[in-house]
């Protein structure tokens, strides 16, 4: 069940040895739901982060960090899975759960005093009711929280329409829904964290009519026969999802319907939940790679052959039974062929260097391998 996490923890305490800050903040920052697991679980999230800590410095001089994002997977058992915990929130569960409650309730009275008015948009007024049976009852995954957030830019714009359209009275609770909605975004810090790296990024017109085919393409290699087994199918789901919104969206001429807005965050969520997916992906082919480039540069050839048992050895030792099966399919995914016959990860890598710049030094690495 893995107790040396603890174990190895206590014995360097006891013995003075300096904490690594980054796995005591990992562990610290938990939330209450992942304590409430089965030990063995517990004690396996942690031995897996004390794992990637320890990865070779050539992958962490190449790799970025994953970034908040509706897709944040990890590789467990073998295959690439999401979380399955709550999102993290600043309040007690009780506390979140009577927020979202409150802001459902908000919205659907919101909606019963609309019914009565014969002037206003009644898609809107669909579009609202909608929105308030996909409030949850209790915190929603990372997933389900971000798909809730892209749906504050749309209730914002719609702003100007209500102020020009609705009757005054029903002007202020609609702006007093829109004010609960966002503050109840904002006590998930990991919404707040998306939202402000999503203002320096700058979404040009090339990456909305582009981020639909390439997220596409991506979710097409995740079904190839021999890489699909290894991932939660809800990872490729959510990616053509993805897809089809942005490109919907993307095809809407100028000035956009209130309705259909929100697309410059919705390909920042897009594109940031591939590289999230890709990041994870090159870090589990690099984690022992760096091993075969060395040595073929070396020009050791002979050792080099030697090497390639040890890489096999050492990702079974890493990942159990699925460590090889792991080196296998991570290293399909970033060269599996797309557009042109490129590989996937080079593909990306040009078509947008703002997200996937970084997979360019990681391709010319792994393929001296």
């Amino acid at each position: 069940d893995r107790w040396d996490v603890w174990t190895r923890w206590w014995e360097a305490r006891r013995d003075g040895a300096p904490a690594n800050e980054e796995h005591e903040v990992f562990r610290i920052l938990q939330p209450e739901p992942f304590w409430n697991q089965k030990p063995a679980e517990i004690n396996l999230v942690i031995w897996e982060e004390e794992q990637r800590l320890q990865q070779a410095p050539e992958t962490k001089q190449l790799i970025p960090l994953v970034k908040p994002a509706a897709l944040q997977p990890e590789i467990r058992g073998g295959k690439m899975v999401l979380p399955g915990l709550a999102a993290a929130s600043d309040l007690k569960p009780a506390t979140t759960a009577t927020a979202l409650k409150s802001l459902r309730a908000q919205i659907e009275s919101l909606v019963a005093s609309l019914d009565g008015e014969a002037n206003i948009d009644r898609r809107m007024i669909a579009h609202l009711r909608n929105q308030a049976a996909k409030i949850p009852a209790k915190a929603p995954s990372q997933m389900k929280l971000f798909e809730l957030g892209h749906e504050f830019e749309t209730l914002q714009f719609y702003a100007g329409r209500v102020n020009a359209e609705w009757p005054d009275i029903l002007a202020s609770r609609y702006h007093a829904m829109v004010l609960a909605y966002e503050r109840t975004l904002r006590q998930f810090p990991k919404w707040r964290e998306f939202k402000r790296n999503a203002a320096q990024l700058t979404i040009t017109p090339a990456m909305v009519s582009g981020a639909p085919g390439a997220i596409a393409r991506s979710a097409e290699v995740l079904r190839d026969p021999e890489i699909a087994p290894h991932i939660d199918p809800l990872i490729t789901e959510t990616l053509v999802s993805f897809s089809a919104q942005i490109a919907t969206r993307a095809d809407r001429p100028a000035p956009f319907d209130p309705i259909e807005v929100g697309k410059e965050e919705l390909v920042a969520d897009g594109l940031e939940s591939l590289n999230n997916i890709m990041k994870i992906v090159a870090e589990a082919a690099m984690k022992f790679g760096a091993l075969l480039a060395t040595t073929a540069q070396d020009g050791f050839k002979a050792y080099a052959n030697e090497a390639a048992k040890g890489f096999v050895a050492e990702m079974g030792k890493t990942g159990g039974k699925h460590g090889p099966a792991v080196a296998r399919w991570t290293m399909r995914i970033l060269f599996h062929g797309v557009a042109g016959g490129l590989a996937l990860a080079a593909y990306l890598s040009g078509a947008f260097p703002a997200f996937f710049g970084w997979l360019g030094p990681v391709i010319a690495f792994l393929s001296k391998i």
